[in-house]
Formats: C-alpha cells, sequence, structure tokens
C-alpha cells in the first residue's frame, strides 16, 4: 500500500500528476503492471503501476517534478528531503543529498472513492445489528472495525 497526505493523493486521482516518488530503492516493490492500493486521510484509490525509475537526487529533473505535481525540480527536491528527512537545517540536508536514491513510480488510477471517516450513516449501521464490537482503546479503532465490516459486506456506496 503506498500512503498519501490528501494534497498529493488528490491530483493523482484528478489527473494533475501521474508519478510518486519514495525514498530509496523500491524496484522490487512495485513492478511495473501490479495493482497497488493508494490512501490517504479522506481517499482511497486503486493505482497500477505504469512506470518505474530509480534516480540519484541529481539526476532528478524538471520534468520528473512536474509529473509530481511540482512547478520544478527544486521544487521537488526541497519537498522530498523535508518529508524524508525532516525541517531541521533543510538547506544541509539538500546539499548533503545529492547521492540519495528515489524510485518514480508512475500510476494510473483504475478507481477511487473517498473513505468513510467519521460518522457512518445509520441505515448502514443498521445492517450491522450482528456484528460484536469488542472494547477498543479509542473510539477511532471502533470506526476502523465498523468500517472494515462494512466494506466486508459489500454496504459500501
Amino acid at each position: 500500500m503506498l500512503h498519501f497526505q490528501d494534497r498529493n493523493l488528490v491530483p493523482l486521482i484528478e489527473g494533475r500528476k501521474s508519478t510518486t516518488i519514495r525514498a530509496g530503492d523500491r524496484m522490487g516493490q512495485y513492478p511495473v503492471g501490479k495493482e497497488v492500493p493508494c490512501r490517504s486521510e479522506s481517499w482511497e484509490a486503486m493505482c497500477r503501476v505504469t512506470s518505474l525509475t530509480a534516480v540519484m537526487t541529481m539526476g532528478l529533473t524538471d520534468e520528473d517534478a512536474r509529473a509530481d505535481g511540482f512547478q520544478n525540480r527544486a521544487e521537488l527536491v526541497r519537498e522530498l528531503v523535508r518529508l524524508n528527512f525532516g525541517k531541521r537545517d533543510l538547506e544541509q540536508a539538500i546539499a548533503g543529498c545529492g547521492l540519495c536514491l528515489w524510485t518514480i513510480i508512475g500510476l494510473g488510477v483504475l478507481w477511487s472513492r473517498p473513505r468513510w471517516v467519521g460518522m457512518v450513516p445509520m441505515d448502514h449501521l443498521r445492517q450491522l445489528q450482528d456484528l460484536t464490537i469488542k472494547t477498543a482503546n479509542s473510539e477511532s479503532c471502533v470506526w476502523c472495525i465498523v468500517d472494515a465490516e462494512l466494506a466486508r459486506r459489500g454496504a459500501r456506496p
């Protein structure tokens, strides 16, 4: 599964970006043609890997940046370093990251839908009368259990 922030998954779903760039060598993990579930806070999607490229930071291009939803290479590198190495002394981290390895994963969206986050409509809960929910440590765990059971029973839109 590929995890995204909403601000990165929504443009992929809408066709405004076509890749995601991940730290390290992911070549064996996401072969071309593989279907990969993608999830953010509010969305889920099934995507097919359309391309796969390993590249060092110094090999990233403006074209790579635009495919990933950025204006240019500098903006892309700044965000990659911030996400993967933290915010402290960002300029020094960028300067020292020329030899970092990244995997550019091209993705085609097969389907997408909003996730059920928070409240579940009562008509769907009524379908779960026979569901026994064991005590969970937090309310969000209970909703995850309900969400998973609704999906298993095909009750989701």
